[in-house]
């Protein structure tokens, strides 16, 4: 009487394995929620941050200057401020890959906060299009320009880019 007992616990148990075998391979899995950057744009990305991290003209220029009044040249009247030349090297690096530029649109900022928003010239922009034309996803990435190496406040060039 005992061995039977014994044999239905075992028997019991294998039956619970295989039903919960089944139904975890039955069952779909869902991918999570993550949203994969598309080569291009990250290679766009990259190619940005490459860029305004190995010019220490422009470092200094976004450390040292106000974003959008700040005079990156010495001469009276001042030619460029450092959201200008930000947006002079994204604009010609995006400009550069005309699939890119004809597929893809960008805004950018530079701020000293690290929670800082698409304002300035990039919410101009926006504001312009309306917020209903963007209907894709937004991808966005910054570069960190420390303070201490130039001489300035720490700053945080923010750049976007959408499929138009």
């Amino acid at each position: 009487m005992v061995k039977q007992g014994y044999l239905r616990t075992v028997e019991a148990i294998i039956a619970l394995v295989i039903i919960l075998g089944v139904v975890f391979v039955a069952l779909p899995r869902k991918e999570p929620g993550v949203i994969k950057v598309p080569y291009a744009v990250g290679d766009v990305q990259d190619m940005i941050k490459t860029q305004i991290m190995s010019d220490n003209s422009l470092k200094e220029c976004i450390a040292k200057n106000e974003p959008s009044t700040g005079d990156c040249d010495s001469s009276t009247p001042p030619i460029d401020s450092p959201l200008d030349k930000v947006g002079g090297v994204i604009s010609g690096i995006i400009d550069a890959n005309v699939a890119f530029k004809n597929s893809y649109e960008h805004a950018y900022t530079i701020c000293d906060k690290p929670t800082c928003l698409c304002d300035g010239i990039c919410k101009k922009y926006l504001d312009l299009r309306g917020p209903s034309d963007i209907n894709s996803n937004v991808f966005m990435s910054d570069v960190f320009v420390g303070g201490a190496v130039t001489g300035g406040k720490n700053k945080i060039v923010r750049f976007w880019i959408w499929k138009k």
